[in-house]
């Protein structure tokens, strides 16, 4: 009788324990999603297998670039490619007047930006669109020249022209001419008497009196329409000191790109911030500026909980092998207490 409890007692015992193991080689062996894999990473985009922007690389969710692409350094078309002939920004470009055209297009000037194959033609003495002809098409009788310099009075547009007349009345004055001291503006620059006798000292020789603007007349390099350059100075008296320059913090947190800051146009990217993981569906930043992204975090995306009943990770001690071990001795201890029954 004894017996016969004991061995309804083990049965029992052992259909738990399998029961229990069952569940997790059939949830937790195969994965949690169902691929054997053991586990499944979300990009940020949400879909586990394509990314954001249509990639299949959920975690780098960035696409080679393809042709058109303005960040593709290799595309023909970039106008930010410095190996592109036609891009004007780039030093070695052999369009050395960057107006879009080379000497071999056609360019028949190509130190001057206004005279190229399809500019407008002006009274200038030039074959501004460089077909050949000089003023063509210019009605000499809408053109004054009073004092017969050569330059033509003004046409009261607002802007004076290379071939305009700043005083069309007094030979003496037009974009040729040489300052003089005479109390009159000769070279139409907007200046009078700059770097005669008769104007105002200019220490440094740049062209700027301290009366006429020089913040700084003991400095050549420093004076109104100075290029900014970064030497800590006001270079161009405009009250700021090195803007435009990499000595100069854009964003306004304290750190400039000299300082290390990677990116010097977001006041929440610097070398002092914290690093902060990224929400789902966004690109990683490196906010901290260390050359690396989401540093500590969880990887991009989030693992997902395997699906099934019993709720154990993706990580359960269940397998196939522990099942075994734990069962063969089982049926051997059922069959020893079959034999004393």
């Amino acid at each position: 009788m004894n017996g016969s409890r004991g061995q309804a007692r083990f049965v029992a015992t052992s259909w738990v324990v399998i029961l229990v193991m069952s569940c997790g080689l059939l949830a937790c062996s195969s994965g949690a999603d169902g691929d054997g894999s053991g586990s499944a990473i979300s990009g940020p985009g949400g879909d586990s297998s394509v990314g954001p922007d249509g990639g299949d690389n959920p975690i780098d969710p960035g696409e080679v670039p393809g042709p058109g692409d303005p960040t593709d350094p290799t595309d023909p078309t970039d106008p930010t490619d410095p190996t592109d002939p036609t891009d004007p920004t780039d030093p070695t470009d052999p369009d050395s007047d960057g107006d879009g055209y080379l000497a071999e297009w056609g360019d028949c000037d190509d130190e001057d930006p206004n005279t190229y194959p399809g500019a407008e033609e002006v009274p200038d003495g030039k074959d501004n669109d460089c077909d050949g002809e000089v003023d063509e098409d210019i009605d000499p009788e809408s053109l004054t020249d009073d004092d017969g310099d050569g330059f033509y009075a003004d046409d009261g547009d607002g802007q004076l022209d290379p071939w305009e007349d700043c005083d069309d009345g007094d030979s003496e004055v037009n974009f040729d001419a040489e300052e003089v001291a005479d109390g009159k503006d000769n070279d139409c620059d907007g200046l009078v008497d700059e770097n005669t006798s008769a104007g105002p000292t200019d220490a440094d020789g740049d062209g700027y009196p301290a009366d006429w603007g020089d913040c700084d007349d003991d400095d050549a390099d420093t004076h109104p329409n100075a290029e900014e350059v970064a030497d800590g100075k006001d270079n161009d008296c405009d009250g700021l000191v090195d803007e435009g320059t990499i000595n100069y913090d854009d964003d306004g947190d304290g750190l400039s790109e000299a300082d290390g800051d990677c990116d010097d146009t977001t006041a929440g990217i610097s070398p002092e911030r914290d690093e902060v993981c990224t929400s789902e569906g966004l690109l990683p930043v490196d906010e901290d500026c260390d050359g690396e992204v989401d540093e500590g975090c969880d990887e991009a995306g989030s693992l997902e909980k395997p699906s099934g009943s019993c709720g154990c990770a993706s990580s359960s001690p269940f397998t196939p092998a522990s099942f075994l071990f734990v069962f063969l001795p089982l049926l051997l201890i059922r069959r020893r207490v079959g034999e004393t029954s």
